[in-house]
């Protein structure tokens, strides 16, 4: 069976290409023809005949790169199903279940998806399109790590690789130049010099340092150095910034109303994300199939907050794919235990009106105010009168939250329970609600007739 048959055979959800790869790509490498040209024809007696042999060579060569880099460009592709990445050309495929990791390569600018027995082959160019929701697809598919106490540091050394050996290349380039040209000072000096950086580049002291440990993350910079407890930082994204030579991965903390951005990449911004990703989600309990009181502790930590949806993201942003299948299970549970006459009644009361889809959104504002709420409200509807007035007691939002993340993760929620087709209890009419909620009745002045 081939990439493409299998994609479609397990439904896939996402593609990508690299058709609309950036031109600045195919330009570089038109510019590296062009001046490997320009160095050719310097050697060229400068006569009409042997001027334009060089420039009907230089730009046939550059017009054969263009030819081939466009029909390049249009062979990659992409398929993500919701049992594996599948890329066209070469043709392979990687189960999830075996993906253990990713690579950010810096030269050339690439990330490699990694397996338990090494790389996979699939590669991806740093300059797609879309390589945010990309890598939000790969990254939530990469498993939890349980990690050990001890901290995990990742460093920064005072020439960043890529840099140095840019460095040592050109020196050696110009070292050989010298060398050709019978100019053994500059040969032997621009060696020297690639020795030094070269020295310099492996033994130079760490300026920058970031340290994950189960209860903070620690940036040092130089002599300054900062701690934030990791229950103080609020989300965590990873994020894409285009540059000229590519794109860039960083790192993208909130801790509260204040921006931890961009935290300094170790060796892989990649590694830094999921290191702290998996801490994150290890001290809230996010990291793997979570109990009911799990569930409860979180929404009750994002119902503290004033914009309770924005809060329950960040809750659940950095879980699982088998912690939001649990958390919308228990959610689902939830809905289908409060489907109930009397809770609809005190929805009517407390919202004026209140329609089918008017009574979900009251339920999961319901589920927002925390457990002690709900499970009054279940046993006597006429309890949230003792809640403060709201304007609507309606929460969409709230409940989007957690099925948005899991659909984005690419979870099956096929084993959730189905949503009954009544309400349990016995049906109301409009005039019988004051005397079987008369304390929301007194609480909410609806215009309704009071008993």
């Amino acid at each position: 069976m081939t990439a493409s048959e299998q994609a479609s055979s397990q439904g896939p959800v996402y593609r990508i290409g690299r058709r609309y790869i950036q031109i600045l790509r195919a330009c570089g490498y038109l510019y590296i023809a062009a001046a490997a040209g320009y160095i050719a024809s310097v050697g060229v007696p400068e006569t009409p005949l042997s001027l334009s042999t060089v420039g009907v060579g230089l730009f046939g060569s550059l017009w054969v790169m263009s030819e081939w880099l466009l029909r390049r460009l249009e062979r990659y592709s992409l398929t993500l199903s919701r049992e594996q990445l599948i890329q066209a050309s070469p043709a392979l495929a990687v189960p999830w279940s075996r993906m253990t990791g990713v690579r950010e390569r810096r030269l050339p600018q690439r990330l490699e998806v990694m397996g338990a027995d090494g790389p996979t082959g699939i590669r991806v160019e740093h300059q797609l399109e879309r390589l945010a929701e990309l890598l939000d697809w790969i990254l939530a598919r990469i498993p939890y790590r349980e990690r050990a106490a001890e901290s995990l540091t990742f460093t920064r050394p005072l020439f960043p690789r890529a840099v140095l050996f840019g460095m040592m290349a050109s020196m050696a380039a110009i070292g050989l130049w010298g060398w050709f040209a019978q100019d053994e000072w500059a040969g032997l000096g621009i060696a020297g010099l690639t020795v030094v950086f070269a020295v310099v580049g492996a033994f130079a002291p760490v300026v920058t340092a970031v340290e994950i440990s189960d209860e903070a993350l620690t940036i040092r910079h130089r002599r300054r150095s900062s701690r934030i407890a990791l229950e103080e930082i609020s989300s965590l994204d990873l994020a894409v910034s285009t540059t000229a030579f590519g794109s860039r991965l960083s790192v993208v903390a909130l801790a509260g109303e204040d921006t931890l951005s961009p935290i300094p990449a170790g060796a892989n911004a990649i590694d830094v994300y999921l290191a702290l990703r998996d801490a994150l989600a290890l001290s809230r309990g996010v990291a793997t199939a979570m109990s009911v009181e799990q569930f409860w502790t979180i929404v009750e930590r994002a119902g503290a907050q004033d914009d309770r949806a924005s809060a329950l993201w960040n809750e659940l942003s950095v879980a699982s794919v088998e912690a939001l299948h649990s958390f919308c299970g228990h959610y689902v549970e939830h809905l289908r235990r409060a489907y109930r006459w009397e809770l609809w009644g005190a929805a009517y009361f407390m919202n004026g009106d209140c329609s089918d889809e008017c009574f979900l959104y009251f339920r999961d504002w319901l589920i927002s105010e925390g457990r002690d709420v709900f499970e009054q409200a279940l046993e006597s509807p006429d309890s949230l009168a003792k809640l403060l007035l709201v304007p609507q007691a309606q929460l969409e939002a709230f409940g989007n939250v957690p099925f948005a993340l899991f659909d984005r993760a690419g979870g099956d929620g096929s084993d959730f329970p189905s949503h009954p087709k009544e309400p349990v209890g016995e049906p109301w009419r409009e005039e019988d609600l004051p005397a079987r909620l008369p304390a929301l009745a007194r609480r909410y002045q609806t215009g309704l007739s009071s008993s």
